[in-house]
């Protein structure tokens, strides 16, 4: 499975936004699984603002464990729709529109909400400096929840 890489780093943080609540789920999942783990354990899953309290309820079901479900579950700040049109324009480097509709940030460490918080900030006028200040801001709310 393309996604196995992520097991075996130490990314703390993956973006699962896929075009439906079960695609979501089902990215997330083998056997019924977390499938994103690494040597802490689950990695934080990062999902459309949107989707979120759908994919806690059916993550909940599926691992039959509603504490880890809402543990790893973070709600991102922009809806499927806003991320899908941005990758489709092509306004952010490395933020890609899949065949399966599934958007994906390439070499991401920090999260699809922290991409394109910066982005956001350069197209309304901010300074590259600005923007960086914008997404650490943002990158450490993310982790405020963790």
């Amino acid at each position: 499975m393309k996604n196995m890489e992520y097991i075996k780093n130490e990314h703390f943080l993956q973006n699962i936004y896929c075009s439906s609540v079960e695609e979501t789920v089902e990215a997330s999942l083998l056997d019924n699984q977390l499938l994103y783990m690494n040597q802490l354990g689950p990695i934080k899953l990062e999902v459309a603002f949107d989707q979120y309290n759908d994919v806690v309820s059916k993550l909940t079901d599926r691992l039959q464990n509603e504490e880890l479900a809402r543990e790893t579950v973070k709600q991102g700040a922009f809806t499927y729709k806003q991320v899908r049109y941005i990758a489709q324009a092509g306004l952010v480097d490395g933020l890609i529109l899949e065949e399966s509709g599934r958007v994906q940030l390439l070499n991401e460490s920090l999260g699809m909400s922290a991409a394109v918080a910066f982005a956001q900030s350069t197209w309304n006028g901010a300074t590259r400096e600005e923007a960086g200040e914008c997404k650490i801001f943002c990158v450490n709310v993310l982790l405020s929840l963790f």
